[in-house]
């Protein structure tokens, strides 16, 4: 089953829907294309600092049409790093104590 598909399954308003469906590749993103380049930047980030899975062995790249379009630098990315990593470490810590 796809992200979208996924998605629409479990009734997610359509406005998240497509950031989720276009995670990988945000352009085509029509109803809120700021948000899409959000998520897909967030699950670059994210599986880059090796926190979560796409199901394959391939590490994403943050596509240049993305971090164009939010103004975002690869060394702003640097300087965020240690502070995504401590955010995620944070939420994993919590999600795993109430689960």
């Amino acid at each position: 089953m796809e992200a979208r598909e996924l998605a629409e399954s479990w009734k997610i308003p359509p406005r998240l829907i497509e950031p989720i469906a276009h995670h990988h590749a945000p352009k085509p993103a029509g109803l809120d294309p700021e948000l899409a380049n959000l998520v897909h930047i967030g699950n670059a980030c994210a599986q880059n600092l090796g926190f979560g899975s796409g199901g394959d062995p391939f590490t994403p790249v943050i596509n240049a049409f993305a971090a164009e379009q939010l103004a975002v630098e690869g060394t702003q990315l640097l300087e965020w790093k240690e502070e995504m990593t401590q955010s995620i470490e944070n939420d994993v810590s919590f999600l795993t104590t109430v689960f």
